[in-house]
């Protein structure tokens, strides 16, 4: 297998994302090829680093309030002009 053909790889293979046969391919090539293998662990290390970084940061309350007005925007109720009553009332009398 060529390295530049491996290199296409190794995300994959890292990710748990290559069939059987493939990833035993590339693990054959591994065995072989200390570019590769050297990359893996770079990506492992990459891995653990970031996991242990805390990138979390939890969105203020505000924005919440915001999205959730965006997403789940709530109907305009118009109060009709006249009681439905008084409008039936009016209508009747028209034809009487």
């Amino acid at each position: 297998m060529k390295c530049d053909f491996a290199d296409s790889l190794l995300q994959g293979y890292f990710d748990g994302e290559l069939s059987g046969r493939r990833a035993a391919e590339f693990e054959r090539h591994l065995q072989h090829c200390a570019h590769c293998a050297s990359e893996l662990v770079d990506l492992d290390w990459l891995s653990g680093a970031l996991r242990l970084t805390q990138l979390y940061v939890p969105a203020p309350a505000s924005l919440r309030r915001k999205i959730d007005a965006y997403v789940h925007p709530k109907a305009p109720t118009a109060a009709p002009s006249q009681p439905l009553l008084w409008h039936w009332l009016q209508q009747r009398q028209r034809y009487l």
